[in-house]
């Protein structure tokens, strides 16, 4: 069974944003009983972790944070939140599993969200590998994106299928779709708001707003109705370009 602890990481020093708080004010309404624990330079050990050390040393903060994550997981269990996610339901039905992840897209697993027994083999891997990485003189770190490398170890090490779709691997990893703790959908459980996102489209006057408008769902009609509002605008974007050609 998984514990009822939320974890979260923010390394670096300096004051949360106002989004970030708002994201984390969702967590304490909808999950009332849980414990919460910030992991951060201060609590946690990054210089017994040489990926994590290097990261740190080089102002990497998202691949400190990515080890931390693991790490905290592995050796208590409970349940994994980035700080830009807002609870839409309570997460207390998922403790009955042994591991819980969703998809981001068909091919990835999400990473913003997440929960899992302590000692489970898929996190006792992932901290392998990153024990393994040859660190060198200079690190490519953009060679070590976290939904890059469990990817690769859900398929090779668990035979999940990147479909996309809902599954239940060996040791009882339970898959979901995106639509559960990623995108906004009226199934919406949780919603990566993808503040300050590295994605290519972040800083448009479109993404901007679905940003602010993913920051203000708090149930799953109004995630339902997201998700309608921008199938139509995909629909119509894809009309327009079918026309111009």
């Amino acid at each position: 069974m998984i514990p009822k602890i939320i974890h979260y990481v923010w390394v670096g020093g300096g004051d949360k944003p106002r989004d970030i708080q708002r994201c984390i004010n969702s967590w304490k309404r909808k999950l009332p009983d849980f414990k919460f624990m910030e992991w951060n330079e201060h609590n946690f050990p990054i210089m017994k972790f040489p990926f994590a050390k290097r990261a740190f040393e080089e102002k990497q903060w998202a691949f400190v944070s990515d080890v931390i994550r693991i790490a905290v997981m592995y050796e208590y269990g409970g349940i994994y939140l980035d700080c830009d996610v807002k609870i839409i339901k309570d997460l207390s039905p998922f403790l009955n599993e042994s591991v819980f992840i969703g998809f981001e897209d068909d091919s990835h697993p999400f990473t913003a969200v997440f929960g899992a027994e302590p000692k489970h083999q898929l996190f006792k891997d992932i901290m392998n590998f990153y024990n393994s990485v040859d660190l060198g003189t200079r690190v490519d770190f953009q060679r070590f994106v976290n939904t890059t490398i469990i990817s690769e170890l859900l398929i090779n090490n668990f035979n999940c299928q990147p479909n996309g779709k809902e599954q239940i691997l060996e040791t009882g990893i339970h898959v979901y779709p995106s639509s559960f703790f990623c995108y906004p959908s009226s199934h919406s459980i949780a919603v990566h708001v993808f503040l300050g996102s590295w994605l290519k489209e972040s800083g448009t006057m479109f993404s901007r707003f679905k940003e602010r408008w993913r920051l203000s769902l708090s149930s799953q009609l109004q995630c339902g109705i997201y998700s309608a509002f921008m199938i139509l605008v995909y629909r119509l974007i894809l009309k327009k370009d079918d026309h111009r050609r």
